[in-house]
């Protein structure tokens, strides 16, 4: 019978993550060579933002089908569908010959657009409310109503009111619409944001996908000092992998506040280049990491020490605040800088980008320091873009009733930046943003031009928890997005899971990955579920799809096996959202996953914490136990043709 861990990591919530043997998983289509895939159909997606038409608003509509109708109109609930097929004749001529377009919605209702119309950006609908003194699109009074159509109307925008009485901002068709930065053909499949389950648009044609058939483990390497120690995040260099996580001081449950943050370098064949940690007393953590085109590495988290920067560095005393620390590519400090208010600050992630510099972003209770004049006094997700020096360039935040962070980060070629966001009510900022839940937890996609200018955001949400929280950039330039969600507590699924059930009991989590094109289009949704609680920690491309790590407690429907509690997996999802490949270990502990990487090749790393020292981690150097964890970093190979 498999043990309940009792470590430290777990009590502060830093569960146990890591990962083992590979299965081979047969494609289920015997029919064609298991080696390849040839699609059938175009899917590389423009770039450039496309026009598209807004929906009239309820007002709107029943003035055109009460002119349409006449006495007919009494009794009209907003909803075309719900006329006769001549009374829908009617209004449909009508409202063509007032200029608008007759469509259908996501349902495959019919709808009015108004071509002259386009939906308005996040920044130009808080300019609007900003002029209105309004702060939250969910709670429009009558006079708030009258003072955003005024503030629209100066910017060339209006205000509607929806068919469930919402409000919502949009702009004339002859203002500039925002376009992206690299140059790019403009073929989109999808007008809207529903996923289509499981598949959407396959690549172009002409070319083949390989299929990954079998994964298997070159080496494996741990790191322990005989406390708890912990990978949760690495990164890709040139000449290796570098690994972040954190070293808890004690096994007695009763002091672990007090932890270093860690970091180790590992070259191409498993064996560590250095290894350092920051923090001398309390708690210091490590985050994400990232390394810069040049090689240096820069490593991101929080501290509550006052004694690990220079004073100068601190924005105020005994707080939460956030650090950043860089080092060269062979381990040695280049400096340490502490970004903060007199609030809570904690930095959770950030990328490399193009210029040299990076991207940072996390969540703040400051309304002074680094973050005067972009929050409000809740806990706010911020986004600073900053130069090699660590030097911010420009500013972001996002703020709402509740608490909302900013999770990762994944950036193009060109230098446009993608971030998720964890948001826990759709107020005030959130509620400009379509597809959140106004309570609960959703998660915000938001695409950045390099200067900071927002380029569009999406929303997704179901009925129960959504936290899509890693995300990496694909070949077309757009993203794909993976987490987790649960569905409501009658066990049934609304939002982007609709077409989805719930693996087990209600409340149980189950994985997801979610392909976004350039233009902010949800292309396709593929979940991964069991009867138990499945969790995704992490993404990288590979050739022909994604590779994607987590752990779960399931052994049945999408996962093969279970050895008890936590066990680690890696699955392969095709470039189109077809899983093909897991591979899923254990131990008699908690073992987990936490974050995955590679360089686009067949090969990727894993890192992540166990607490065993039987089955697959039998053979490791270092061994876990129920009291006691060890970081792991794993290389795996992927097979690719026939091999099963």
């Amino acid at each position: 019978m498999k043990k309940k861990t009792t470590s430290v990591i777990a009590i502060i919530s830093c569960l146990i993550l890591l990962l083992s043997i590979f299965t081979a998983c047969k494609n289920k289509n015997d029919t064609q060579d298991p080696s390849e895939l040839t699609p059938d159909e175009s899917w590389y997606p423009g770039v450039d933002s496309t026009y598209e038409p807004v929906t009239i608003g309820a007002v709107e509509l029943a003035d055109i089908v009460k002119e349409a109708l006449g006495d007919e109109a009494k009794g009209f609930n907003g909803d075309l569908s719900s006329l006769s097929a001549d009374q829908l004749k009617k209004v449909e001529a009508l409202a063509e010959k007032k200029g608008y377009t007759i469509d259908k919605n996501e349902q495959g209702k019919p709808v009015v657009k108004d071509p002259s119309y386009a939906e308005a950006s996040f920044d130009e609908k808080k300019k609007v409310l900003d002029e209105a003194s309004v702060s939250d699109l969910n709670n429009v009074s009558a006079d708030d109503y009258k003072k955003l159509s005024d503030a629209a109307a100066k910017n060339d925008m209006k205000v509607v009111t929806q068919k469930d009485g919402s409000v919502e901002i949009i702009k004339h068709r002859t203002q500039t619409t925002t376009k992206a930065y690299t140059n790019r053909n403009n073929n989109t499949q999808n007008s809207g944001n529903t996923p289509t389950k499981s598949s959407g648009y396959v690549a172009p044609m002409g070319t083949t996908i390989v299929r990954t058939n079998f994964a298997s483990c070159s080496w494996k390497s741990t790191y322990s000092t005989k406390t708890n120690d912990t990978f949760i995040h690495s990164a890709m260099a040139d000449d290796g992998i570098v690994c972040i996580g954190a070293t808890f001081k004690s096994t007695d449950g009763e002091t672990a506040a007090e932890n270093s943050a860690l970091i180790a370098k590992y070259d191409k064949d498993g064996r560590r280049m250095w290894a350092t940690s920051e923090g001398k007393s309390k708690s210091t953590n490590f985050e994400n990491v990232a390394v810069l085109s040049d090689g240096s590495i820069v490593a991101v988290g929080y501290t509550t020490s006052n004694d690990i920067a220079p004073k100068s560095e601190y924005k105020c005393s005994n707080t939460v605040e956030g650090i950043v620390v860089k080092y060269n590519k062979s381990g040695s400090k280049q400096w340490m800088k502490i970004y903060g208010g007199s609030g809570s600050d904690m930095i959770y992630s950030v990328a490399a980008t193009p210029d040299g510099g990076f991207v940072m972003g996390g969540k703040t209770t400051s309304v002074d320091g680094d973050f005067r004049e972009i929050t409000s006094n809740k806990i706010s997700a911020f986004i600073f873009k900053c130069d090699a020096k660590g030097n911010i360039l420009w500013k972001k935040a996002f703020s709402g009733t509740m608490h909302s962070a900013t999770d990762e980060f994944a950036v193009t070629p060109s230098g446009d930046i993608y971030a998720t966001i964890s948001v826990y009510s759709a107020t005030g900022d959130y509620s400009l943003i379509d597809g959140l839940k106004e309570k609960g937890k959703s998660t915000a996609v938001v695409k950045f031009a390099p200067d900071g200018n927002i380029l569009w955001i999406k929303g997704f949400s179901g009925s129960g928890t959504t936290e899509l929280t890693s995300i990496a950039v694909t070949k077309d330039g757009g993203c794909i997005v993976a987490g987790q969600y649960s569905s409501g507590s009658d066990g049934k699924n609304t939002g982007i899971f609709k077409d989805f059930h719930n693996g087990g009991m209600p409340g149980t989590t189950d994985g997801a990955v979610l392909k976004i094109d350039p233009n902010g289009k949800t292309r396709w949704l593929t979940t991964l579920i069991g009867y138990e609680s499945d969790f995704i920690t992490g993404i990288t491309s590979v050739p022909g799809g994604y590779a994607v790590s987590g752990y779960t407690t399931s052994s049945n429907r999408d996962f093969l096996t279970n050895s008890g509690n936590y066990d680690s997996f890696v699955y392969i999802i095709s470039e189109y959202g077809e899983k093909e490949t897991i591979a899923s270990f254990g131990g008699g502990n908690s073992d987990t996953a936490r974050g995955i990487c590679g360089d686009g090749t067949k090969t990727v790393y894993l890192c992540g914490i166990s607490n065993s020292d039987d089955g697959y981690f039998a053979d490791c150097a270092d061994k876990g136990n129920e009291n006691s964890a060890i970081a792991y970093l794993f290389r795996y190979d992927l097979d690719q043709g026939s091999k099963q």
